[in-house]
């Protein structure tokens, strides 16, 4: 599998990767994460499948070949591989058993599209939202030369004054004392955040580890669904890229990644930060995260 200078250990988790609407039928998307180059493809019946962007052969890229009878063909010599990675078809003669790329868990819900890269075994359950549940969304997508624990960091740094917190095994939500807990941030493991201004504003950010030095953000506004609904949620789209864009160059300011023993001196105010850096290590630690 594919893996550049900036690549990074995978994270235990079902990651959201990408939009499902990315992936159209027939269609081969390269996506890069935690510095691994992959393809997401699907088939003319819709399945989706994830693999290496990297032909066993002789090294092309299977993101810029087609995908044809439920098979994603190599761009330089046509072999055919289905979506468990295993090549069925060649130029000439037969199938070698090792002719084969890594093929990898790949589940579809809520319209994105959930990865799991890590070693161990899948879990079942998906991290959402329930306050999402029958709302309109429009999405933007933005990209940060900076680790993408520190993008996690900044967004719950993002709560102004004296702050309550909440944390578990897989989560942690500060809100505003002044405020009210209608007013919060919640970070959701292992990539998934949402902060709420009132009963009627949410925006999630899914930020996806390219690799060591960039993250991708995809940002979806998120209303109630009405007549101007669309006109609403672009508009509110377009402040919200602006808002979170105003902390582009701070935080790519920052170096290295954001995690416990990496030199920062966290204080009183850095609790949920603190307690995000705790948790993520522990899954990193446990198996079954």
């Amino acid at each position: 599998m594919g893996r550049g200078p900036s690549a990074m250990p995978p994270e235990p988790g079902w990651f959201a990767v990408a939009e499902s609407s990315w992936v159209g039928a027939g269609r081969a998307v390269p996506v890069r994460c935690f510095g691994l180059d992959l393809v997401m493809w699907r088939t003319s019946e819709g399945q989706l499948a994830l693999m290496s962007d990297r032909c066993p052969h002789r090294g092309a890229s299977l993101s810029r070949g087609t995908v044809d009878a439920g098979c994603l063909a190599c761009p330089l010599h046509g072999f055919r591989f289905d979506p468990a990675g295993s090549c069925v078809a060649i130029d000439a003669g037969t199938v070698p058993p090792l002719l084969r790329t890594r093929s990898l868990p790949v589940r579809e819900a809520y319209g994105m599209v959930f990865a799991w890269l890590h070693a161990d075994t899948p879990t079942a359950e998906l991290p959402w939202f329930d306050d999402l549940e029958g709302l309109a969304h429009h999405s933007r997508r933005i990209r940060w030369d900076v680790h993408w624990s520190r993008v996690v960091a900044r967004q719950l740094d993002r709560i102004p004054g004296p702050r309550q917190l909440r944390s578990d095994a897989c989560s942690v939500r500060t809100w505003s004392v002044d405020g009210g807990p209608e007013h919060y941030v919640e970070w959701r493991a292992p990539n998934l955040l949402i902060s709420a201004s009132g009963v009627r504003s949410r925006v999630l950010l899914v930020v996806v580890p390219v690799d060591r030095h960039c993250t991708e953000l995809i940002v979806r506004t998120y209303a109630r669904a009405s007549v101007w609904s669309a006109v609403v949620l672009w508009l509110a789209s377009w402040w919200h890229e602006r808002s979170i864009g105003r902390d582009r160059l701070l935080v790519e300011g920052q170096t290295g990644e954001g995690s416990r023993g990496n030199g920062d001196v966290l204080v009183a105010s850095d609790a949920a930060v603190a307690a995000f850096r705790r948790i993520r290590e522990a899954r990193q630690l446990n198996t079954g995260s």
